[in-house]
């Protein structure tokens, strides 16, 4: 994913920012008492000296953006919870089947992270079989932190059939879930432009992704 800062707070980023172009000077203050380059290298480095600072700070967002975001720790640059994983689960639809009762299915969702963005797939089932019907991907997404410190994860998605079940059709939609960090669970709610809506329930598997429904 880009490098996008909506999820980091902005006077934290600012004291980063100053704090990593402090640190590139004192380390070149540094290397310059260790390391004597000859004269011609000298130059070259004299007229890029003003790169140095630039590449230590984009050098620190980058393992913030890709791994260190996702500690406790950095809470006061970025503070989002990790998704990243597998989560099982189940769908119930507004959808009535043959029987007039609410059509169920087994459901996944796999998300991917970092601070930067998040993308999420999502993979059905009919109940049991274990056999993909369907899979959806997130266009557009969105972390958002409620008034009582719970997180949501609102998202657009586009749902594709497998290519087998010529019943199902393309349709979009939007979603919106809790995540219940205690539980490790995302709750929520869908809607798609069949005019259906449902509820969908999933707890955490593990970090691994398999990109389809079946283990």
């Amino acid at each position: 994913m880009k490098l996008n800062f909506k999820y980091y707070k902005a006077k934290s980023l600012l004291l980063l920012v100053v704090g990593s172009y402090i640190l590139s000077l004192a380390l070149k203050e540094k290397l310059g008492y260790l390391i004597v380059f000859p004269e011609s290298l000298e130059k070259i480095l004299a007229l890029l000296g003003w790169l140095k600072p630039m590449m230590v700070i984009s050098f620190v967002l980058f393992l913030i953006n890709k791994y260190l975001w996702k500690y406790p720790w950095m809470r006061w640059l970025i503070d989002i919870p990790n998704l990243n994983g597998r989560y099982v689960g189940e769908l119930t639809s507004s959808f009535t089947g043959p029987d007039g009762q609410q059509v169920k299915k087994d459901c996944v969702i796999e998300i991917k992270q970092d601070a930067s963005g998040i993308h999420v797939s999502t993979y059905y089932a009919d109940k049991g079989t274990k056999v993909q019907t369907s899979k959806a991907g997130s266009i557009a997404e969105e972390i958002i932190k409620e008034k009582k410190g719970i997180f949501s994860l609102l998202y657009i998605f586009s749902n594709e059939p497998d290519g087998m079940l010529e019943a199902l059709n393309k349709h979009d939609g939007t979603a919106k879930f809790a995540y219940l960090a205690d539980k490790k669970e995302l709750a929520g709610e869908y809607y798609n432009h069949r005019l259906n809506k449902g509820t969908i329930r999933v707890a955490f598997e593990g970090k691994k992704r398999l990109h389809r429904f079946a283990p």
